[in-house]
């Protein structure tokens, strides 16, 4: 088994919790807000069911539109606006709360994510990981050009913690952007193949697959080194 790395970073959505409970809280919000103001229900029924359908980028458009709401699609954006800065309920997977815990004295731990920065920071504070991580980037903040599969949000971590590549691992769930760059400065890469997040079908294009894969936290904290109780230590 190889020595266990000095520092681990991870993903958010997806790997530290459900991202779908963040969009459902998100459409309750907007719900509420769409019944305040112009007195139509049913919005956020109505865009669970185009989400689960597989609808991106138009949901709260038809949602608008199924429910005869149809003048008020110019508000769409402010829609989003009340999507983004909402206040989510949300809480860790029981094995991202437990490996959390059990690495916050034994290594640096950070936060790499990408996204809407508003969205992003909402979700640390309800997950309560300021408490947990010693650093945290939210890519967002800057700019697109920052968004992974850029290596820069890698050596940023490396720069804020003295800790060099060779002694970081990633631990991320879409193969898309998560592994590349880290990759490429030399850190351990673990995708975690969450049952029910939105990325779990997708296939690892080649110089993006990760050194290894997992079905929940605790197998990937065993695979890299350290003695987790109840962790599995291989596939």
């Amino acid at each position: 088994m190889s020595e266990p790395p000095a520092l681990v970073a991870f993903d958010l959505d997806d790997t530290l919790y459900l991202e779908c409970t963040y969009v459902r809280s998100g459409f309750e919000a907007v719900s509420y807000y769409v019944q305040e103001m112009w007195g139509v229900s049913g919005f956020a029924e109505e865009s669970w069911c185009l989400f689960e359908q597989g609808v991106r980028g138009k949901v709260f458009d038809l949602a608008l539109s199924r429910l005869g709401a149809d003048t008020f699609l110019p508000r769409v954006d402010e829609l989003v606006q009340v999507y983004r800065g909402h206040t989510p309920n949300l809480s860790l997977t029981p094995d991202a709360s437990a490996v959390m815990a059990f690495l916050h004295p034994r290594c640096h731990l950070a936060i790499i994510s990408d996204g809407a920065f508003v969205s992003q920071r909402k979700k640390v504070e309800a997950l309560g990981l300021r408490n947990l991580v010693n650093t945290i980037i939210l890519t967002g903040e800057l700019g697109e050009e920052y968004s992974k599969p850029s290596p820069w949000s890698y050596r940023e971590v490396e720069r804020r913690t003295g800790v060099p590549g060779i002694e970081c691992a990633y631990i991320g769930d879409n193969p898309v952007k998560d592994f590349k760059g880290a990759k490429g400065l030399g850190w351990r890469t673990v995708r975690v193949r969450r049952p029910g997040g939105l990325h779990v079908r997708v296939q690892a294009a080649l110089g993006h697959e990760p050194d290894f894969e997992v079905r929940d936290l605790r197998e990937a904290v065993a695979r890299l080194g350290f003695s987790f109780p109840g962790g599995r230590t291989k596939l």
